[in-house]
């Protein structure tokens, strides 16, 4: 046999070789995504057997869905008791700190302070004011190590009726239209 010959003989071992690692590798990705797929829908399938017994012995309570508002000083809402007066929030609510992560679409990385509401506030505020939120990730923050979509107060409506403002700091937007 040439040398020639051994060369190629050996280029082909060791190409089988790297064809079989190459098989038993992709064998144990199959196996672990497997075990991870089968271990996630065992758990899925305890949560919902989990709820539907909570609702058929009536003590199911769906989450409440907060979401959270990002305080400016220099926006419209400047306090958490400003949020308090313009959504009519029972009791001023709790402050968090947050990282801003997104703002009008662009990254960035800046310490913010958030509070949450829920859907009924969220309506009052609507009212009220012009409010900056959308799914599509306009404004997202960092809290407690979890992203969310988080929305701002831009502007008052002109019908608005809100307490005085040197009271509870809610900043005076209103911007005047030219017909």
């Amino acid at each position: 046999m040439s040398a020639l010959q051994r060369a190629i003989a050996q280029k082909a071992r060791q190409v089988e070789e790297d064809k079989n690692s190459a098989q038993q590798l992709l064998q144990r990705q199959k196996e672990e995504k497997a075990r991870q797929d089968e271990d996630n829908n065992t758990w899925q399938r305890a949560r919902w057997e989990a709820a539907r017994r909570a609702m058929a012995d009536g003590t199911f309570k769906p989450p409440e869905i907060r979401i959270p508002v990002i305080i400016t000083s220099d926006g419209l809402v400047s306090s958490a008791k400003a949020l308090q007066q313009l959504a009519e929030m029972d009791s001023v609510p709790k402050t968090l700190d947050a990282t801003l992560i997104r703002d009008h679409w662009v990254s960035t990385e800046r310490p913010v302070t958030i509070c949450y509401i829920n859907y009924g506030e969220r309506a009052i505020l609507e009212k009220k004011a012009n409010i900056e939120y959308d799914a599509s990730g306009k404004f997202m923050v960092r809290v407690e190590e979890q992203k969310r979509y988080a929305m701002i107060v831009s502007s008052l409506k002109e019908d608005a009726m809100l307490p005085d403002p040197s009271e509870v700091g809610i900043m005076e937007k209103v911007e005047e239209t030219e017909w």
